[in-house]
């Protein structure tokens, strides 16, 4: 190929990763929210759910913007270096730590509308999530 070095790898970094990878736990989580808010900005399937649920224009967007709402659509993992990488199972361990991802290697709250509980100082310290859909296997909690 043309302009490119031999032996390069045709893989495709992301310019930005979701996650700073050398966080502590605490920033883990706040990275994560932040990600899975621009998340939302960006589903119109997740706008939709607020729209149904009677969070509409205006009114969505600040509610957006102040809760700092997202949605975990399942895209965390593509963003990161795959799993079989070293950085790729470290980062994923870390996150399974913290109870994002699954000892599946999926997404905890995947489909689920993201709702960030706060402490004082403004730090992250518990999520909840809310299942976008509601034709859920049985057994399948809606709240998370």
């Amino acid at each position: 190929m043309p302009g490119r070095r031999p032996g390069a790898s045709l893989t495709t970094v992301p310019a930005t990763r979701p996650v700073a990878f050398d966080a502590d736990d605490a920033r883990l989580l706040a990275d994560t929210v932040a990600y899975y808010h621009e998340r939302l900005k960006q589903s119109p399937e997740a706008l939709a759910y607020l729209e149904k649920r009677g969070i509409a224009g205006a009114a969505r967007d600040e509610a957006i913007a102040h809760f700092r709402l997202g949605v975990s659509d399942r895209s965390l993992g593509l963003r990161l270096p795959e799993k079989n990488r070293k950085a790729g199972g470290e980062i994923r361990a870390r996150l399974q730590k913290v109870g994002l991802y699954r000892e599946s290697g999926h997404e905890h709250f995947a489909g689920s509308l993201m709702v960030p509980i706060f402490d004082e100082a403004g730090h992250v310290v518990e999520l909840y999530g809310r299942k976008l859909l509601d034709n859920l296997r049985a057994g399948t909690p809606k709240h998370l």
